[in-house]
């Protein structure tokens, strides 16, 4: 694409850019974000249910004051 004698070329960084397949296949930059992302999610999962069952992040139960 070009504007104004200013030329922007995608290059992709996630995706393979053979797309003959029709099947995206992804690069290792786009395999290692995913494994970020599903790190994260996991991360958020756990500290949800320690939330909602009234635990710590570390799994432990908080004292009852009386």
């Amino acid at each position: 694409m070009c504007l104004a004698s200013v030329c922007v070329r995608f290059v992709p960084r996630y995706f393979e850019k053979d797309i003959q397949s029709g099947v995206p296949t992804l690069t290792q930059a786009g395999k290692a974000a995913l494994e970020e992302e599903l790190k994260y999610e996991d991360d958020a999962d756990e500290n949800k249910e320690a939330v909602e069952g009234g635990r710590r992040g570390d799994g432990s139960v908080p004292s009852q004051a009386p």
